[in-house]
């Protein structure tokens, strides 16, 4: 299925010998310090996914308060107590890259 609107700014695609491996990067807003700056990132999506959020690491060092080394800290991959609060099988892999 086709997204009704483009993503901007972000591409991704799964490695040709792996499905459950993509590379993809993100480039910098406009009007922010990161304007112009390029990061690529790696997501492992796991077997039982839907069930569990893919894991994502940074290769490019990005200077952000969500960003601790080469992990992304968003609620929606975060695991508290065994579980993942912020994630429910709904979210997809397009929901992720925004």
């Amino acid at each position: 299925m086709e997204a009704k609107e483009p993503l901007i700014g972000v591409s991704a695609k799964p490695l040709p010998d792996n499905m459950y491996v993509w590379h993809g990067n993100l480039s910098g807003p406009p009007k922010t310090r990161w304007n112009k700056g390029v990061f690529h990132f790696e997501m492992t999506i796991p077997r039982d996914y839907p069930v569990s959020p893919p894991d994502i690491t940074l290769y490019t060092p990005i200077p952000h308060p969500n960003v601790f080394g080469s992990k992304l800290c968003l609620d929606m991959l975060e695991m508290k107590g065994g579980v993942y609060e912020g994630w429910v099988p709904a979210y997809t892999i397009e929901a992720i890259l925004l």
